[in-house]
């Protein structure tokens, strides 16, 4: 006898190739949709992190001091309040770090007056100081000789 299938079996192959040929452009959507949610989800990861990146990227680079402001610090110490000293710190330019060396200049107050240069710009004179929170008069007297606010 030859080996041929019986028509009941046929039908059922020609049934469930139908069914394939049915669902397959539905898989091929849902596979489509799901590479631009996985490329969407990842686009929005990496613009978060570059946002979260620029938002701290001041910070960061505040925390870290240069060799040259190490030895600016080391070769003297404006808390001695010493009119005499070499130290003088560009206010735009300064780390945190470099801003406590200064007479009455702690970490919070140093901290507060580059904040305040982030967000208002650069400082012009001495007196624009006095736009910092915690900074009043007599701190800024004890800094005048120390500081400076463009390139010397």
């Amino acid at each position: 006898m030859p080996n041929t299938e019986s028509k009941e079996n046929v039908k059922k192959k020609d049934a469930a190739s139908a069914t394939d040929d049915k669902e397959q452009p539905y898989k091929k959507a849902f596979f489509a949709m799901a590479a631009i949610v996985v490329v969407l989800v990842g686009f929005l990861v990496a613009m978060k992190l570059i946002e979260h990146i620029s938002s701290n990227k001041n910070s960061f680079y505040e925390s870290i001091a240069t060799q040259e402001s190490y030895e600016k610090i080391n070769r003297s110490t404006p808390n001695n309040a010493d009119n005499d000293l070499e130290l003088r710190i560009n206010v735009n330019t300064a780390t945190a770090l470099e801003l406590t060396q200064l007479p009455g200049i702690g970490e919070s107050k140093a901290r507060a007056i580059v904040d305040d240069r982030n967000e208002n710009g650069p400082f012009t004179s001495a007196e624009d100081l006095l736009r910092v929170s915690g900074i009043g008069e007599g701190t800024l007297e004890k800094i005048r000789p120390y500081v400076y606010f463009f390139e010397e």
